[in-house]
């Protein structure tokens, strides 16, 4: 499943890291996402906010966690909504 919106990223991350984010199920979808949003986290913590947007791996890792975020909210059950 490639969607139009990660395709600018995946574009980015396989050019840059030699990988894309497809054709993977919820649960290790969510895992990813978790993951590289932590070490975004610890980036940011860790090396301040403008140097860790410098950072490649930071870089990589902002790639990662917004992909897999947008195939999520894609795939993910959607709410329904709630009558007043």
């Amino acid at each position: 499943m490639i969607l139009k919106k990660i395709e600018p990223i995946n574009r980015i991350l396989e050019k840059e890291h030699g990988l894309r984010i497809e054709n993977i199920d919820f649960s290790q979808l969510r895992f990813i996402f978790e993951h590289y949003n932590d070490r975004r986290n610890i980036f940011i913590k860790t090396m301040g906010s403008l140097n860790a947007f410098e950072n490649k791996e930071y870089q990589k890792s902002y790639l990662i966690s917004e992909a897999a975020r947008i195939l999520l909210r894609e795939i993910a059950p959607k709410r329904k909504k709630r009558r007043r």
